[in-house]
């Protein structure tokens, strides 16, 4: 099940690239310490919000035990689909933002980090500990953000960010089904 939480961690990540693009494309001068920057606080609102929703879990788990991984395989499919549509509508030229700012990049961190709540939350379901997601979401999290800075401020490139969230909407339904089947008795 390794695969599914990589998956899952690939879908989140996605979402972190895409709002990394949009604010390197607002930069007028960056280098690493803006790139790290983005990196450590989006990596740090992600993993500090999968693990509220991984508690929140403990909570809620014991009172759907039986469904717990269908209802996390179904929380995981609604959020993919949400990426999927972000992927399609989204306009990152229409969210540049001063990512240099800290109070903004740390709202907008926090304000993202609700997704990584609910897969939290689905992760709990799915029968997982914590460690080991953690250490997953966070370590993608950190390359993709520092990735999708990287790209919106070189290469100016607006639609990577789409292309990329779409995709990830894509890998984290994969990972919704890996956990919806390995749930099935044959």
């Amino acid at each position: 099940m390794i695969l599914a939480l990589i998956l899952i961690a690939l879908g989140l990540a996605s979402d972190s690239f895409r709002i990394a693009v949009s604010g390197g494309l607002s930069l007028k001068k960056a280098g690493m310490p803006v790139f790290l920057k983005v990196g450590l606080v989006f990596t740090l609102f992600y993993v500090l919000m999968a693990w509220g929703g991984w508690w929140l879990g403990e909570l809620i788990t014991p009172m759907i035990k039986p469904a717990g991984p269908w209802i996390g395989s179904a929380v995981l499919v609604v959020l993919g689909g949400k990426l999927i549509w972000k992927g399609f509508y989204d306009q990152p030229e229409d969210h540049l933002f001063n990512i240099n700012n800290l109070v903004v990049l740390i709202g907008i961190a926090l304000a993202n980090g609700f997704n990584a709540l609910v897969a939290g939350l689905a992760i709990n379901f799915g029968g997982w500990g914590i460690p080991r997601p953690l250490l997953i979401i966070g370590g993608l999290t950190l390359i993709l953000a520092i990735a999708g800075i990287q790209t919106g401020y070189t290469y100016q490139c607006s639609k990577c960010g789409k292309k990329a969230v779409f995709a990830g909407g894509i890998v984290m339904i994969a990972g919704a089904a890996l956990i919806f089947v390995n749930t099935l008795k044959f």
